[in-house]
Formats: C-alpha cells, sequence, structure tokens
C-alpha cells in the first residue's frame, strides 16, 4: 500500500514539475524552514504537528489567520 501511494506521490510531483507548477530550483538543495512551537506546550507540540500535517489547524491559529494576525 505505501508503495503505490509513493508512486502516486512522485507521478504527481513529476507533473508539478512539467507543468511549471513547482519550481524545485528555488529549494533545491536548502534545509527546509525550522518550525517555532516554542509557544506551544511541549504536550501538545506532537499533537498540533500531526493535525498541522493533516491540514487541520488548532482553534486558536485558526481564528488568528480569519483576524488576519498571522506570522506565517
Amino acid at each position: 500500500m505505501l508503495n503505490a501511494i509513493r508512486i502516486i506521490a512522485e507521478r504527481k510531483i513529476a507533473e508539478a514539475i512539467q507543468n511549471g507548477n513547482l519550481n524545485v530550483d528555488a529549494w533545491k538543495g536548502k534545509p527546509l524552514p525550522k518550525e517555532d512551537d516554542r509557544l506551544v506546550p511541549a504536550d501538545l507540540r506532537m499533537a498540533y504537528k500531526i493535525l498541522k500535517n493533516a491540514g487541520y489547524l488548532p482553534p486558536e491559529i485558526e481564528a488568528r489567520k480569519r483576524s488576519g494576525r498571522s506570522r506565517s
């Protein structure tokens, strides 16, 4: 199952590069930006990271985004 997901993901990435929707030269060879989670309580960091990776935001961050005060 994971192999199929990997193949699909690689195919989608290749399509995006070919269509010009993904500029890999801009970030190629550079480290990923560090996440600033120092304001998140230590016992909630992993949960917040899982939610973020799944596309969900904690209510307080969602409220900040709606009000236009987002730092990201």
